[in-house]
């Protein structure tokens, strides 16, 4: 879980690039150690290092629908500042003033419009304070980068390298003969 009113993805792009550096630094040279060594040890090391490497894997995948849905977000988002302004420029602009009494009506219907409008922009407001929690289309940038410097081509088939992950498990694992 990001930490409190931290964006999700700059954390998890944080957290990714932790763990890239430990990858490369010297829990990753331990590691590596081990070489193409068998027994237990080695292949649970295979098989844990395996596992994390398809969940991020998976994660790269998932980011290009989180982008989709961030740019539909962010369409109703901008949609939602704009109505807001539209309301908060009508609640201000709906001002009687001295007409309803001038002919004779009853200012309380008039001041009730005028209240319902300001409720109305009020309520929109703090929609648009909410909306502004959900992340950019652009935000997962960060954490795309970050799985591709660790899976490479597997996260992104343009890339000529394993990544930083992917040649770790690939130093670790074994050739057939």
């Amino acid at each position: 879980m990001s930490p409190v009113g931290e964006n999700l993805f700059v954390a998890l792009k944080a957290g990714l690039a932790d763990f890239r550096t430990q990858v490369q630094g010297e829990p990753g040279r331990r590691i590596r150690a081990l070489g193409t060594a068998s027994g237990t040890i080695p292949e649970l090391a295979r098989k844990v290092l395996a596992a994390v490497a398809d969940a991020l894997a998976w994660l790269a995948g998932a980011l290009k629908d989180v982008v989709d849905v961030l740019r539909v977000a962010d369409a109703l988002k901008a949609l939602l500042e704009v109505a807001t302004d539209l309301v908060g420029a009508l609640a201000t602009g709906i001002d009687f003033g001295q007409m309803p009494e001038k002919f004779g009506l009853d200012p309380r219907p008039f001041q009730a419009i005028t209240d319902a409008a300001n409720a109305g922009h009020s309520a929109m407001q703090v929609g648009v304070r909410i909306a502004g929690l959900v992340p950019a289309p652009e935000d997962p940038a960060g954490v795309r980068q970050e799985l591709e410097l660790l899976l490479g081509r597997r996260a992104n088939p343009t890339l000529t390298d394993g990544g930083a992950l992917g040649t770790l498990l690939a130093d670790i694992t074994p050739r057939p003969p």
